[in-house]
């Protein structure tokens, strides 16, 4: 249940003329609504769950030669996101803070970005679709243009819809419709248990690596959301200081 205005509030609300109570009202529900949606893009502040012990961090998921990369494949901190192609929120990160993340921490190889599928099949109808198409654009050397355009016009996630966009980016469209006839599935329902398993219940949920002296990656920290670009820098810039401690050769 809701609060009720009771006591002074109620009777001062009771005094107003009735166009000036409507005018509170109307307030009042702009601002709830208002922040319901900035809870829900930008939460506040991390929680727990963002930055869990080493410990609780799951084993086993570094770079595999199938992710999809963007940067050096050596560099220091890896950045592996699992997302989805029809949620909302994950269209807003691919959009608004992917691009500025790659031009300020890939381009110098301070940070590679690694992209995981995590479906939602029960919620997204098309979410299954849509990355089969992005992993056929991929079998053409144009994984991250098709990654590009799908979420750029998320309305748009019909197979008829993704063969334009195979069209729009300069894919055969042969080789395209027979790849998505194909077996693409296994490697997108594949990387959705793998995350699963590693406890990724929403996406997306990215898991922040840092590689060691032997070369091997250890998973440093977990984020579940976006945050405004400038929280997401600071939070690389500290992954990125921060020594990793109990690494072992």
């Amino acid at each position: 249940m809701g609060e009720h205005l009771t006591g002074p509030v109620l009777r001062r609300i009771k005094s107003l003329p009735w166009r000036a109570v409507i005018d509170v009202t109307a307030g009042l529900v702009m601002i709830a609504a208002a922040t319901l949606v900035i809870r829900a893009y930008w939460p506040s502040t991390p929680t727990a769950k963002d930055s869990p012990t080493v410990a609780s961090l799951p084993e086993g998921i570094a770079p595999v030669p199938d992710d999809w990369m963007h940067g050096r494949a050596d560099a220091p901190l890896v950045l592996i996101v699992y997302s989805d192609f029809e949620c909302p929120v994950c269209g807003t990160f691919a959009r608004d803070l992917w691009p500025d993340l790659i031009r300020t921490y890939g381009a110098d190889g301070q940070v590679a970005f690694v992209f995981r599928h995590l479906a939602n099949e029960a919620r997204h109808k098309h979410a299954l679709k849509a990355a089969q198409a992005a992993e056929c654009g991929g079998k053409q050397g144009r994984f991250w243009q098709m990654h590009d355009r799908i979420f750029v016009d998320q309305q748009r996630l019909a197979e008829s819809d993704l063969r334009q966009h195979a069209v729009g980016i300069g894919l055969d469209l042969k080789l395209f419709d027979t790849c998505f006839a194909g077996t693409m599935t296994d490697k997108v329902r594949r990387h959705t248990k793998e995350g699963l398993g590693f406890g990724v219940s929403g996406s997306p949920t990215f898991f922040i690596g840092k590689r060691s002296s032997n070369g091997k990656i250890r998973v440093i920290g977990r984020v579940n959301g976006i945050r405004p670009l400038p929280d997401f820098r600071r939070l690389l810039d500290e992954f990125i200081a921060r020594p990793l401690i109990g690494s072992r050769p």
